[in-house]
């Protein structure tokens, strides 16, 4: 009888992790997410240089993953939100750790720092203007 483990790269919780909310765009979508409590569609290609096709993409991966919910309403305008489940609401608190590591890292080493992110994870006072809408404004912020 062969006792050899089934060892798989595949099959390693890191992996897993990595895949589930650690793809290029799932970190910037789950902390638009928990900073704004719920998005719609438009407002994620405002805040994000994103594809339409690539956005589509990976909010339905992270529906599939269960770490958010997709709500539609009806009503004059139909329109759809997107918000953190409680299992997105528990990976935004280790993305946030991760996130604090990395500034603190970049300071160490005098690396620049963008200031939409600091916003974004309050090392920095927000400014509504450029949070709203990043990618159409200039992005001279001292």
């Amino acid at each position: 009888m062969d006792h050899t483990p089934d060892i798989s790269f595949e099959k390693d919780p890191y992996h897993h992790a990595r895949r589930v909310f650690f793809t290029k765009w799932k970190p910037y979508v789950l902390r638009a997410l928990d900073f704004d409590r719920s998005t719609r569609f438009g407002k994620f290609k405002k805040q994000l240089p994103i594809t339409e096709k690539v956005l589509l993409s990976t909010l339905n991966e992270l529906i599939c993953d269960g770490l958010i919910e997709k709500t539609s309403y009806s009503g004059k305008v139909l329109h759809t939100e997107y918000s953190l489940t409680q299992k997105g609401r528990e990976v935004c608190v280790i993305l946030q750790t991760i996130y604090e590591w990395g500034h603190r890292d970049m300071l160490d080493k005098d690396l620049p720092i963008d200031p939409l992110g600091e916003m974004w994870h309050g090392f920095r006072d927000p400014d509504a203007n450029v949070m709203e809408n990043p990618y159409r404004a200039p992005r001279a912020i001292r």
